[in-house]
């Protein structure tokens, strides 16, 4: 009598849990200024979903309450993650446009402005420390170039290029294509 009263009460619980549930469909891209970003991580607390290739996302958020604004994480490496709250009696949670910005602001137009400042370097994706090669020094002397490695910051190679390259076209402007023979070959845009 004891089990069975017990098995009773556990399965009503359950159906309370599963049945008190408020479940709401989301869907939709993550994109950035240069398209979709794949493999984007979108969350509402512990519940959530990846982009795939085409930046698209999809799962089912289940809350025991029915909430009246949602709260939405979007990160991705190399990219600003964001929070966005809607309200959920507006959106339509099966088609959202999320935009992620790069991180952080590089590109060719923050190079331009480096430029202008005096502040010439080429930038590099590291790891856990920075890597400085003994011609660091003699390159920076001679050309004016220093060298700034983000270390565990994730940075887009996307923005490392366009960063790079307009480095590269200055240099090449001022010095011709000599400087290219002993800059690092970890350098990426500049070839």
């Amino acid at each position: 009598m004891y089990i069975r009263a017990s098995l009773i009460l556990i399965f009503l619980t359950l159906c309370n849990f599963t049945f008190g549930q408020n479940t709401i469909r989301v869907a939709g891209k993550v994109l950035s200024e240069e398209g979709v970003v794949p493999e984007a991580f979108v969350m509402i607390g512990s519940q959530g979903s990846i982009t795939n290739e085409k930046g698209v996302f999809k799962f089912q958020y289940t809350s025991e309450t029915s909430p009246l604004e949602l709260k939405i994480e979007v990160s991705a490496l190399g990219y600003k993650a964001q929070e966005l709250i809607f309200s959920v009696k507006e959106t339509n949670f099966e088609e959202l446009s999320i935009t992620l910005s790069l991180f952080p602001n590089v590109n060719a137009k923050t190079a331009l402005e480096d430029i202008k400042k005096g502040k010439v370097q080429f930038l590099l994706s590291g790891g856990i420390a920075p890597v400085i090669y003994s011609s660091d020094k003699n390159f920076t002397l001679k050309y004016g170039v220093s060298f700034y490695e983000f270390g565990c910051e994730a940075i887009s190679n996307k923005s490392l290029k366009k960063y790079n390259a307009v480095i590269a076209e200055y240099l090449d402007k001022k010095f011709g294509k000599k400087w290219r023979k002993e800059v690092r070959d970890d350098i990426i845009g500049i070839k």
